[in-house]
């Protein structure tokens, strides 16, 4: 998130109109699993024994696998807009977003968790 968000965040939770409001907050995508669990490649390498695919995504090259729907992919999303389609490693299950990272609380109470969680999930 970028740092206005943050700013944002920081004043909203501060202004006595908002004292007694509960704030919550939930990310998406959420992953599946870590990113520290998937292979990485790299363009100029992109070999994935034995997963069969090298994709990028937002954040780099990834070994990942293929996929023709979204029940093949464990939870994810199956990206189908290219030859093979792949697991995106985004999670597609509502249950996971019901609940938010940083509780519904009192505002002024949750500042210091809603600003921690908004920054680990920054790139």
């Amino acid at each position: 998130m970028e740092g206005s968000d943050r700013r944002v965040i920081h004043i909203f939770t501060q202004q006595p109109a908002t004292s007694d409001l509960g704030v919550g907050i939930q990310f998406f995508p959420l992953t599946v699993k870590s990113w520290d669990l998937v292979t990485k490649c790299t363009k100029d390498d992109p070999t994935c024994p034995p997963t069969p695919v090298c994709a990028q995504n937002d954040i780099g090259y990834y070994c990942l696998d293929t996929c023709t729907a979204s029940t093949s992919c464990g939870g994810g999303e199956c990206y189908t807009g290219g030859d093979p389609g792949f697991c995106t490693n985004d999670s597609c299950d509502p249950a996971v977003y019901a609940k938010p990272e940083v509780g519904d609380r009192v505002a002024h109470n949750t500042k210091a968790g809603l600003l921690a969680a908004m920054a680990a999930h920054s790139r």
